[in-house]
Parts: C-alpha cells; sequence; structure tokens
C-alpha cells in the first residue's frame, strides 16, 4: 500500500486561488510531490471546486512524475539508458 497525502490550501486571506500538493513516498522511499493549482470563480458558488480542482492537478502531476520514474528505472533494469 502506497498512500498518498493531499494538502490543499489557499495561500491569501481572500481564497481566489486554491493550491494543492500531493506526496507519495515509493517502495524505496523516493518521495514524489506533485503540485496543482485552480483558480475561484463566482460561477462555482463555494471554494470546493477550485479546491478539487487544485488536488486533481496535483495528482495528475504526481502520476506523470511516477510513470517517468518506473519508466526510467524499466529502462536502467535493461541496460539502456532514457
Amino acid at each position: 500500500m502506497w498512500p498518498v497525502e493531499i494538502e490543499i490550501y489557499e495561500p491569501d486571506a481572500e481564497p481566489t486561488r486554491s493550491q494543492a500538493r500531493a506526496r507519495l513516498r515509493t517502495h524505496d522511499k523516493t518521495l514524489l510531490e506533485g503540485r496543482g493549482e485552480a483558480g475561484c470563480h463566482s460561477r462555482h458558488g463555494t471554494v470546493q471546486v477550485s479546491r478539487e480542482m487544485a488536488a486533481a492537478r496535483a495528482l495528475t502531476d504526481l502520476a506523470h512524475q511516477l510513470f517517468e520514474l518506473a519508466a526510467t528505472e524499466d529502462a536502467a533494469a535493461c541496460g539502456r539508458g532514457l
């Protein structure tokens, strides 16, 4: 099991942007951290939508990093560089 920790916050006193960090520590203790952000628009009605979008973007970033790590390790295991 690899738990992912997601931290969501608004950097300003007025919540006009939400930011998120998604962290994952892999089997060999490598720490990966994805980041995402989203604007708070009046059409959303609440800040919840921008928090969800920021978290989704952080998870997407994290997924891309994990894919790159796996591809690099696979290439090394096969004896060729990436």
